[in-house]
């Protein structure tokens, strides 16, 4: 009966009467999405199945410009794009691990690699891998722009789809490629940096979602404007109020860091050490126009003084508060930085530290004003250059105008009570 049906339905049948409408002839191929309810058919298993017949484009597809032809196959590729996807990903653990193995073995050979050349030659393993992945980019950016091309020139709806789901299945390739070979280029680079070390961009890398996690997570804030003085200034009073100052972590077994850029006004929340590693690791390094503060527990080695390690890691102005002793000293970030230059060794670098003292564990509170120099790299110990007690409410008055720019020089002026 099914094929006497499609035998009858395949020549051209006159259209029913309808007053004001023309009769043409219709093939069952120009009629979209037709349903046939064939109820009672011997030949069909079970009553009231339904054959579909998807019918062929009308014609209007064509009619379509170039650039929406484009703009459909390019949105309709993507759209796809995940189904083929996940379709891909669970072929390859089902029925083809050899490919998945060999993404796998691929990612950690490149990994190892790369992480291998950054380390070996910093400068040039940029430029190489830079290329690299510019080349990559050219390559995908040329086949996105024949996939377009072809898409612009597409008669019917069926040659649309049959792009599409081309264009579907590239995309989901590449994608379950990366996603195969991502852990084991995570193996390969973490045994080339336990081969070779960690190369400088890693910590670079690093530093940076470090620095931003600081700078915008939790306890992160605005600082008020006050704080900044026109001229270079800086109210290093308010600023360490706004840190907390020495009561904020006194109770602590760990030391406690903060820092705060005077650019962006941004305040970072606190950045902890931990009771078996008591000091503080910030995990980044200072910019320009940052300022940082942490705390000294009471049994540390340079008491609330600054060590050399604290002076090279502080660009402008540092803050150490231990209990109630606050210490304001100099950075010497720069000055390290420009020695290193020239090939000097970190263990060989003495820079002095330099600071002022507020103290107001007595019943009078006191401010001295100090010079050292240090001993060793580690920051154990230190030669007293001079130790000069100065008038508490003029130094107080020095920090509350600060200028960073000539901090030390305006320190040294502070006259004995």
């Amino acid at each position: 009966m099914t094929d006497q049906f499609f035998e009858q339905s395949e020549k051209k049948q006159p259209t029913p009467d309808v007053t004001g409408a023309e009769q043409t002839p219709v093939s069952l191929l120009s009629v979209s999405d037709v349903d046939m309810k064939l109820s009672g058919a011997s030949d069909i298993a079970g009553s009231g199945s339904v054959i579909r017949i998807n019918s062929q484009d009308d014609g209007s597809y064509r009619q379509l410009s170039g650039f929406e032809k484009a703009w459909d196959a390019g949105t309709g590729a993507v759209a796809d794009a995940p189904s083929a996807y996940f379709r891909e990903l669970r072929r390859d653990f089902t029925e083809d691990p050899g490919n998945l193995a060999f993404n796998v073995g691929t990612g950690a050979a490149v990994g190892f690699g790369a992480t291998g050349l950054l380390k070996a030659a910093p400068k040039r393993g940029k430029y190489v891998l830079g290329a690299l992945v510019a080349l990559q980019a050219v390559h995908y950016g040329a086949r996105a722009i024949d996939y377009l091309a072809e898409a612009t020139g597409l008669e019917t709806r069926q040659d649309r789809d049959n792009l599409v789901a081309r264009g579907a299945d590239a995309i989901a390739r590449e994608g379950v490629i990366l996603t195969e070979a991502t852990p084991g280029a995570m193996l390969g680079g973490f045994g080339a940096v336990r081969a070779f070390g960690k190369p400088q961009l890693f910590v670079e890398g690093e530093q940076f979602v470090s620095r931003q996690w600081a700078f915008n997570g939790p306890g992160s804030r605005r600082l008020t404007p006050d704080i900044k003085q026109p001229g270079g200034k800086i109210d290093a009073l308010k600023l360490n109020d706004s840190f907390g100052g020495g009561l904020a972590d006194a109770d602590l077994s760990y030391e406690v860091a903060r820092s705060a850029n005077l650019f962006t006004m941004k305040q970072t929340g606190p950045i902890k050490g931990s009771v078996t590693r008591p000091e503080v690791n910030r995990g980044f390094l200072e910019k320009v126009g940052d300022i940082s503060q942490h705390s000294h527990l009471p049994d540390a080695p340079a008491g609330h003084l600054p060590s050399i390690n604290d002076v090279a890691a502080t660009r402008h102005l540092g803050i150490i508060n231990q209990g109630d002793k606050t210490t304001f000293y100099i950075g010497k970030m720069q000055e390290f930085e420009g020695l290193l230059s020239r090939g000097l060794k970190p263990e060989d670098i003495r820079l002095p530290i330099q600071g002022v003292t507020l103290d107001r564990t007595g019943a009078i509170p006191t401010a001295t004003l100090f010079e050292s120099q240090p001993l060793s790299s580690n920051g154990a110990g230190s030669r007293l250059l001079f130790e000069n007690r100065v008038d508490f409410l003029e130094a107080e008055k020095a920090l509350r105008s600060l200028d960073l720019g000539n901090a030390w020089t305006q320190l040294k002026s502070l006259k004995s009570p």
